[in-house]
């Protein structure tokens, strides 16, 4: 039970961290256009701008990649902490588990 709410806490956080870069990107993508409107317009600070374009630029390849990264170090995680399935050893031990489950007693054989 735990490893499904491990699981399901990883997908929420995946899930907001996506919403986070979305936002972010979004934020960024209102900046860029800002200041391609400045550049447009004539302003006399170009150089300026357009330095300021590259860092938006550089920020917004950045985010990607830190989302990017996040999302695939909760996978792991994720799949590193749930619990592999392997069958019992033989039919009996799954029988006398199953007995056992029933209410069985198991009684020693001397």
């Amino acid at each position: 039970m735990t490893d499904e709410n491990d699981l399901q806490t990883a997908q929420d956080c995946l899930c907001r961290l996506r919403e986070q870069a979305a936002i972010e990107a979004e934020r960024l993508a209102l900046d860029i256009l800002a200041i391609k409107n400045l550049v447009r317009a004539g302003d006399p600070l170009c150089r300026d701008v357009s330095d300021l374009i590259a860092e938006l630029r550089r920020r917004s390849d950045g985010l990607a990649t830190l989302a990017t990264q996040m999302a695939s170090v909760v996978r792991e995680e994720a799949n590193a902490e749930r619990r592999k399935w392997r069958p019992s050893g033989t039919p009996g031990q799954r029988a006398k588990r199953e007995a056992v489950k029933r209410g069985a007693l198991l009684v020693p054989m001397l």
